[in-house]
């Protein structure tokens, strides 16, 4: 079965298209249809879905996931997701910078400095940043504020930034790049700044490379997926 032809097709129904893999409905994790409303979209993940040689590698896609994970957000537990990522307000990864005086602590006030200054004058969002890991209690009119964001966000961009935050531990960046203020690439090096200091002064942990890789892989999964439901034009900012 793992190694048989895929036949892959679309099927309208109603005001919405499925898409069936050897006659089966494509559904999500609770086993409901995952619907598209656009045939552009559609095609794209019809092709995406044709470059895999097996039903268990197209079951184990990281878009494909995502997809599942999109079509199950409701209006009802759309809070939920929006709760999840809210988590993050305190522990944002780029409120804990290296020691003060450090080589690291000024690599890092570099980048971060650049997302703060943005994230305050688009969205008047202001965390504190401390060096080390003891716990920071932001003001809660930030989390106000975001909260506000994520509520106006339809259901694929809240997929994406949910998995995002998840992977950058920071709303900070998610922001950034969201808005196209940072490119994926150079949010992947903010993310990985201590890993790439610690890797060149101490040398590279094969086990630590090798979960890096995934994590990558994760990373530029979720900004395809994007890709698949935004409007060709679309540029990062430099």
């Amino acid at each position: 079965m793992n190694k048989a032809n895929l036949d892959i097709k679309s099927k309208e129904i109603n005001n919405y298209f499925v898409i069936c893999i050897n006659n089966k409905i494509f559904i999500d994790n609770y086993k409901k249809p995952v619907k598209f409303f656009e045939k552009k979209s559609l095609h794209k993940i019809i092709s995406h879905m044709k470059k895999k040689k097996s039903i268990t590698k197209l079951y184990q896609d990281n878009i494909l996931k995502l997809l599942q994970f999109n079509n199950g957000i409701t209006k009802k537990n759309k809070s939920v997701c929006i709760n999840e990522i809210l988590n993050y307000v305190d522990t944002d990864s780029t409120c804990y910078i290296a020691e003060k005086g450090t080589e690291l602590e000024a690599l890092q006030k570099c980048e971060y400095q650049k997302l703060f200054s943005y994230s305050k004058k688009k969205y008047g969002i202001e965390l504190l940043m401390q060096s080390g890991v003891m716990p920071l209690k932001q003001n809660i009119k930030n989390h106000i504020k975001i909260k506000s964001i994520l509520e106006r966000l339809d259901f694929i961009t809240l997929t994406y930034f949910y998995h995002i935050t998840h992977i950058t531990y920071s709303i900070i960046i998610s922001l950034n790049l969201l808005d196209k203020q940072i490119s994926p690439n150079h949010a992947w090096k903010i993310i990985n700044i201590e890993n790439n200091y610690n890797s060149t002064n101490w040398g590279k942990d094969k086990e630590n490379e090798k979960k890096l890789l995934l994590k990558k892989k994760l990373f530029t999964d979720i900004i395809r997926f994007k890709k698949y439901f935004t409007k060709a034009g679309d540029k990062y900012e430099v």
